[in-house]
């Protein structure tokens, strides 16, 4: 008992946030960072939408609503704004411009999911973090922040972040270069469908309690601590 104590106490430890980041309260970081570095935090909820849970399979139905959702709306508007500018013609995908319409949509899609990844880590680092990329089995980049901390404002900004930027762009595409929006509708929806598991994070970020300061973050999942 004595040594699975300790080494609960290890795995806490090795967890704890050794540095924050709050890049929106000046005033409030210098207490917080006080904290971290006088190893007062105080470990509050965890949350995760790893495994096999009723959260992770909301998380998921979530995710496939808001990709269905999403592809209809995009491609409503790109065929609406494409019909516009070739003044009400029909258009048609012939010869090579088929085959490449799909291959163009299934290899944007699966890069969006090292995409959707890079874009949280690239919050990270613009707020003053270090994410540390690894390459997984499935040749897809994921992102791990070990010990680093982050403020509620921050923690949800970085999980939002890659489905806004991804509809920002594509938003840009459909009204500066209307034809090509078509061939990169899957990687918008695919960004839709991750935003499912990120969306339900932020949202329990944002019902923690107002006293938990710090947030921890392990890609799918966080902890929140307070100062002592």
């Amino acid at each position: 008992m004595t040594h699975s104590f300790a080494a609960e106490s290890d795995r806490n430890n090795s967890l704890l946030p050794r540095a924050f980041y709050d890049p929106f309260n000046a005033q409030n970081k210098a207490g917080v960072l006080a904290a971290v570095s006088e190893n007062r935090l105080e470990q509050g909820p965890a949350f995760s939408v790893a495994g096999p849970s009723n959260i992770a399979s909301l998380a998921g139905i979530t995710g496939g609503a808001l990709a269905l959702l999403t592809l209809f709306a995009a491609a409503a508007l790109a065929i609406s704004v494409n019909l516009s500018r070739s003044g009400g013609a029909v258009i048609e995908l012939q010869g090579f411009a088929f085959p490449s319409f799909i291959g163009i949509n299934i290899f944007t899609a699966y890069a969006m999911i090292s995409g959707h990844n890079t874009l949280q880590a690239l919050f990270m680092r613009l707020f003053g973090g270090a994410p540390v990329f690894t390459l997984n089995e499935a040749y897809i980049f994921t992102w791990d922040a070990p010990q680093q901390g982050y403020s509620r404002k921050a923690f949800i900004i970085i999980m939002l972040a890659p489905f806004a930027v991804s509809l920002v762009i594509w938003l840009l595409i459909l009204l500066l270069l209307p034809m090509f929006a078509g061939y990169l509708l899957a990687p918008l929806v695919v960004s839709a469908a991750l935003l499912g598991p990120d969306a339900w994070l932020a949202a329990a970020a944002a019902r923690t309690e107002p006293s938990a300061e710090v947030f921890a973050l392990q890609a799918k999942a966080f902890t929140a601590y307070r100062a002592k």
